[in-house]
């Protein structure tokens, strides 16, 4: 189930990485915190840790937490 969430967690960076998105600064909130509160989910139902998950994706805990609250 790690997996799920590390392909979220890629598509979330690859969606907000793209420069040609054209959405309203609205509409990104809204997508922002969606998938956060997803990830959040998936990482809890699997007793995953913002931490462990953070090192699962080679990414640091901070990073995690922001996503999820949708920062």
């Amino acid at each position: 189930m790690c997996y799920i969430v590390e392909s979220i967690l890629k598509n979330y960076l690859e969606d907000f990485d793209a420069e040609d998105i054209s959405v309203s600064p609205m509409q990104d909130l809204d997508k922002k915190k969606n998938i956060g509160i997803k990830i959040c989910q998936l990482r809890q139902i699997n007793y995953l840790s913002q931490s462990a998950l953070a090192k699962a994706v080679g990414m640091n805990q901070r990073t995690i937490s922001r996503i999820e609250t949708g920062e």
